[in-house]
């Protein structure tokens, strides 16, 4: 198997999705989908609200969203009730919880539970961290985890520090309401807005924010860039040699439509579309089926805008080095999943590598580009670049008592991929001469014209000699 082809990831992918492991993965991200909504209702209505608008709550600013050209989205919760052939949408929040989340495939969960950190949701979490913060001064901790059973307090703490350490002051000073963002005056009028309220409506207003960063005090819960040094990096705005080392792609102005295309026949999409993603597809006037042949999702994956940068950085050439196909820069993602999920104590943080792979690979990164991610912010430490993504994925597997994946069933799956991509397709495996088809066609031509030529010169000389 060619280790560095798009064939080789999807087929891992593929056969880990097939695997007897899916169930308790597809479980662990329902748990923290559960772990999330439990603390949306705790928090609302500790402060009096009714289940109602908590759920409505959830259902509009929380964890659904319009994104139509992200995989996985749906819009909004709808369900088919037991006995009738028509999606409706889900009534209430027990509803939502008892059998909504549980009958959604990987690929929408895992949307699902990114949705809770969008800067239209960001500010709920940032509201946890500083409720900590007031407990923690008036020595109440232990009341805090009565409240809230399965929050990690250590990582809160360590996120509280993280955050003070970015702006350089106490946390609870963006808790108070002022004038303005300046802080040039206290405001103690009532029903006013806390600082970190104040700037996140003003970044959502189009007419008032002054950035495109979605960098705000509530986005620091999961402080992406300041908190993790290979972000730091890839994000300075001035170019350096350790720069230049490590980042390698850059985003393409346009998207290629023919790639998508090509993408998702020669490797369709797992699971096929649900119901629901039909659905919400339609509604936006796409039909996601192709010629009745292939789903063709209006999703924008990053393999057809993501250009590596000439020449190649170090990072890629190392890459090529070990035989690892590469997407794009490490699984940006992939760190937000487990910043995420770091926040709960009851959730494993390894299956959280595994749930990626299966939603990400191959069409936005590659399985290195998934594992090395995780490694940087700490999960997975053994990770090892020298050894093959199967070897990799399956030592991991071991270590938290799943069944490892077999090479045959793995190669298997290869070969059935990629006997039904054309040989001259840049997706065909480049050990077995993938895509040099027209190339070695033009060798030929050239090699017979030369023989004509030669053939040409020989009777010229023959006729010179009999005159």
């Amino acid at each position: 198997m060619d280790t560095s082809s798009v064939a080789y990831n999807y087929a891992i992918a593929h056969t880990l999705f097939k695997s007897q492991n899916m169930k308790n993965i597809k479980e662990e991200i329902i748990k923290l989908i559960s772990d999330q909504i439990n603390l949306v209702e705790t928090s609302y209505s500790s402060i009096g609200w009714n289940e109602n608008d908590i759920f409505n709550e959830i259902k509009k600013k929380i964890l659904f969203f319009d994104l139509m050209n992200e995989a996985g989205q749906l819009g909004e919760p709808l369900i088919k009730p037991q006995g009738s052939p028509n999606l409706v949408p889900v009534k209430n929040l027990l509803e939502l919880k008892q059998n909504f989340i549980p009958s959604l495939n990987i690929r929408e969960l895992m949307s699902i539970v990114k949705n809770f950190q969008r800067p239209d949701s960001s500010c709920f979490m940032f509201s946890i961290v500083i409720e900590y913060q007031t407990y923690k001064e008036s020595n109440n901790i232990t009341e805090f985890q009565k409240k809230y059973p399965t929050l990690d307090i250590n990582h809160i703490e360590k996120t509280i520090n993280l955050i003070e350490n970015i702006l350089g002051f106490d946390i609870l000073e963006v808790n108070q309401c002022y004038n303005n963002l300046n802080g040039q005056e206290i405001t103690n009028r009532s029903g006013c807005k806390p600082l970190y309220l104040m700037m996140q409506e003003e970044f959502l207003n189009p007419e008032t924010k002054k950035y495109s960063s979605p960098i705000t005090i509530c986005w620091l819960w999961h402080a992406l860039i300041y908190g993790i040094p290979y972000q730091d990096v890839q994000k300075l705005p001035a170019q350096n040699y350790i720069k230049q080392m490590s980042r390698s792609y850059e985003k393409q102005t346009s998207i290629n439509t023919d790639c998508i295309s090509d993408v998702f026949q020669y490797f369709p999409i797992f699971p096929p579309l649900s119901n629901r993603e039909k659905k919400y597809i339609k509604s936006n006037g796409v039909n996601p089926k192709v010629d009745k042949l292939y789903e063709r999702p209006p999703w924008t994956p990053p393999i057809c805008y993501m250009k590596p940068i000439e020449p190649l950085s170090f990072s890629l050439n190392l890459q090529k080095k070990y035989n690892k196909y590469f997407v794009s820069n490490l699984s940006g993602h992939t760190m937000i999943y487990i910043l995420l999920a770091r926040f709960f104590n009851n959730i494993n943080l390894n299956i959280i590598i595994l749930a990626s792979i299966v939603f990400m690979t191959p069409y936005n990164h590659s399985i290195h580009e998934i594992f090395k991610a995780a490694q940087i912010v700490g999960v997975n430490d053994n990770y090892n670049i020298k050894l093959s993504d199967l070897d990799n994925l399956n030592n991991l597997l071991t270590l938290i008592d799943y069944t490892p994946l077999e090479l045959s069933v793995v190669q298997s799956e290869y070969n059935s991929i990629v006997d039904k991509i054309p040989n001259t397709s840049i997706y065909y495996p480049k050990v077995l001469n993938g895509g040099k088809k027209k190339r070695k066609s033009k060798r030929i031509k050239k090699s017979k014209n030369k023989r004509i030529k030669k053939s040409k010169n020989k009777r010229i000389k023959k006729s010179k000699r009999k005159i």
